[in-house]
Order: structure tokens, then sequence, then C-alpha cells
């Protein structure tokens, strides 16, 4: 029985093991912005008005192809028109009668027919089909911006993932030194040799930072989830990072470089755009000049008619009637009123006001370059002042630890010296990821993050 039970366990443990395990997915920041640029669901959406622009291109262009159709018809006529006749127009005629109803026509009548056209001048087809290549690229645009705009939004929601985990280590380490002082604390008052009030008092910065740690970890889920949301991977799905705070104290090595390169407005993505909008307004107003021009076409038209007292539309050796039909319309709109002045008044309109909005767009990103310029040289030298201001406090706290182990400094004194050190630590982690997002807007800006 004990052999039975045995071979069993060790069977189901075979088919446990042998089922598939789901790795993980890990993601260095280099890895989450190519993944986020795959696969993100903004730059999907834009990725699809993309082929929507390229189809329209297609719709547009079919205007200006041969139209051919063909059609077939049967008509069953239940009641035969009748036409007045004068009377005296019949071999004998009735007498006191000037008119007599004549049928003109059969009950059942068919056709076969095919017909064509071409479209040979249209000045507002021209323009309209220039017009849809510059949407395209309008299009194609968007789905750049909409790319350098998830990078940098992976990137700043990468760094506050890293920034918050480093947080995270920085609390447990405190917490681990604080409660093994508070257990040592405790036993010394159970001895007799401190007061209660040391005990309590370190009982309440144990507390403190415990759940100052729980709400970070808090934290750091809902960084991973709002990283996952922008790269496009389900929020239920596990992700780790594999870069550290490492990746990211670099950028002051490479500040000066950053800095020293000029800025080119050619490099945004965003005013290449109203530079497309404004080519495309420009085309608009184009279109509506050209509706004062005609347009040609030509057309042919060919028809196979059967006509019968009986229902005969698939009987094919009798007699069908041909006719052929081949021509050419010119029209033009001579007078609309004032409706193709009006439009084109709007047009214009609108091109001004696209100029006037890229005009905006130019003073406007020289002065959000600036902006960025600053708040990226603030971040640099905040970082530093942050940076020895944790060290400070360290030493502080570590000079306070070892005289309350002595017993020449308080539990005041040491609460005091650990809530400057967490402040201090929050300080320079806080000032870690402002450097990480003013770096991240200036390199947006700078086009470094163009494909």
């Amino acid at each position: 029985m004990k052999v039975a039970k045995t071979f069993t366990f060790y069977c189901l443990s075979l088919l446990v093991l042998s089922q598939p395990i789901a790795a993980q997915k890990t993601f260095s920041l280099k890895q989450a912005r190519e993944y986020a640029v795959e696969h993100a669901y903004s730059v999907k959406d834009k990725q699809l008005e993309l082929e929507k622009a390229k189809k329209t291109i297609t719709e547009t262009a079919a205007i200006g192809l041969p139209q051919i159709k063909a059609e077939a018809r049967h008509q069953y006529n239940s009641q035969i028109p009748q036409t007045p006749l004068p009377a005296i127009l019949l071999p004998n005629p009735p007498e006191g009668v000037d008119f007599v109803l004549v049928q003109f026509g059969v009950p059942h009548q068919s056709s076969y027919g095919i017909q064509a056209s071409q479209l040979i001048f249209d000045g507002s087809y021209i323009i309209a089909l220039m017009a849809t290549r510059v949407f395209k690229e309008i299009a194609r645009n968007d789905v750049q911006v909409s790319k350098v705009d998830i990078i940098d939004n992976v990137t700043k929601s990468y760094g506050a993932a890293v920034m918050t985990k480093e947080l995270i280590r920085i609390l447990e380490e405190n917490l681990s030194v604080l409660r093994k002082v508070y257990n040592d604390n405790r036993k010394l008052y159970e001895e007799g040799f401190i007061e209660e009030q040391d005990v309590d008092q370190l009982d309440i910065l144990v507390n403190t930072v415990s759940n100052q740690l729980d709400n970070t970890r808090r934290q750091y889920d809902i960084a991973l989830m709002l990283l996952k949301l922008q790269m496009g991977i389900p929020i239920d799905e596990n992700i780790a990072l594999t870069d550290g705070i490492e990746i990211f104290e670099s950028i002051d090595d490479e500040a000066f470089q950053l800095l020293s390169k000029p800025f080119d407005l050619m490099q945004d993505y965003q005013y290449k755009g109203i530079l497309l909008q404004e080519q495309a307004a420009g085309l608009q107003l184009k279109r509506h000049k050209m509706s004062y021009l005609p347009s040609l076409a030509a057309f042919a038209s060919h028809q196979q008619n059967s006509f019968g007292q009986t229902f005969k539309m698939f009987d094919f050796n009798q007699y069908w009637v041909p006719v052929t039909i081949v021509g050419a319309s010119l029209s033009w709109n001579i007078f609309t009123g004032l409706d193709r002045y009006a439009k084109t008044s709007k047009a214009r309109l609108d091109l001004l006001r696209v100029q006037n909005a890229k005009k905006q767009i130019e003073d406007g990103k020289q002065v959000e370059y600036n902006r960025a310029r600053s708040d990226f040289e603030f971040a640099l030298n905040n970082l530093r002042v942050r940076r020895k201001n944790l060290g400070t406090a360290a030493r502080v706290r570590e000079k306070t630890l070892i005289k309350y182990r002595e017993g020449l400094a308080g539990s005041f004194d040491l609460t005091q010296a650990e809530n400057q050190l967490i402040e201090a630590q929050s300080q320079y982690v806080q000032a870690m990821l402002q450097l990480v997002n003013a770096h991240s807007s200036l390199n947006k800006l700078l086009g470094n993050y163009n494909n």
C-alpha cells in the first residue's frame, strides 16, 4: 500500500513538473522603450489611422479610374400605355370618332447592358488626389509623434518605478536597523537599564517607518501598472525591471554633451505636423479655386434589348435589339450663387489660421526648450545638493546611533537623526526622479528619441 502511494505521488509530481511554466517578462529601459513602440495602445491607434489614410488615397484615386457597370433588367407592363391617334389615319376609320386609342409596346421587355465612363479632366480631383497624399504624411507623422511621446512616457514611468524600488530598499535597511535597536533596547528596559519612554519612542519610529514602507510598496505596484499600461502589456501580467538606479546616475556625466546640443525645430514632429497641415490647407484652397473650371468626361454604353408577349429574358436564340452610345460630356458650373466664393474664402481663412498656429508653435517650442533646459540644469544642481545632504544625514545618524548605544545620546536624539536621514533619502530619490523627467523632456525636444 505504501509503495502504491509513493508511486502515485511520484507520477503526480512528474505531471505537475511537466506543465509549462509561463516565464516572467523582464525589461531593461531600452527593451521597455522598444516594446512600447511596437505594442503601445496609442501607437497602434495612430498606425491604424495611417492605414486608413492609405486606403483614402486609393479611394480618391478610384474616382479618376475607368468606371464600368453592368446591368440586367426585366420590365413587365401590366397595363400597356395607350396613345391617342387621329382616326383618319386608320384604313377604315369608325364614323363619328375623331381619335382612337392605340397600344404601343409589349407586356415583357428585357435588357442587358454595360456602361463605362472615364474622367478626363477635373481640377478639383487632381488637387484632392494631392491632398490625400499629404493627409497620409500627416498620419505617418502622427505615428512618429506617438512613438516619441510613448518613449518619453515609458522613460519617466520606468524611472518612477526604479526610484520607488530604490526607496523601498532604503526604507527596508532603515527598518532593519531600527528594529534591531528597538529589540536591544527592549531587553535593556526589561533588565531595568533604560526607561520605558526610550523604548516607546523607538516603537513609534519603527511603526512610522514600517507604515511608510508599506505605502511605498503599494506605490511601486501602481508605478508598474502604469508602466505596463503605457507599454501595451495587460496589467495583470507580471513583469520585472532589470535596470536599477545606476542607469540614471550616469545622467550627470553626459549633461554637458546634452546641454551643448543646439535646438533644431525641424527635429520636432509636432512642428513637422503643423507644416503638413499648412500644406494641406493650401491644397484645400486650390481645390476650391479649381471648382471654377469645367470638368470633362467620356462615356460609352451598350445594351441588348428583347421585347415580347411572354417572359424570354434567358432566351438567347431570339433576336436582341442592340443599342450602342459613345460620347463625351462637358460640365461647367458657371454660376452657383455665392457658394464657391464662400467656400474659397473659408479655405483661405483656414490657411491663415494654420499659418498663425505655426508661428505660435515656433515661438512656443523655443520657450518650451528654454524651460526644459532650465529644469534640467536645476535638477542637476538639486541632485548634487540632495546627494551631499544625504551623505551628511547618514553620517549624523551613524554617529548618533553610536552615541545612543554608548548612552551619550537619548532616544529623542536618535529619532531626530533617523527622521532627518529618512527625509534626506526621500529628497534624494525625488531629486533623482526629477532629473530623470527633466532629462527625458530635454531629449524629446532635441530629437534624441526620433527613430
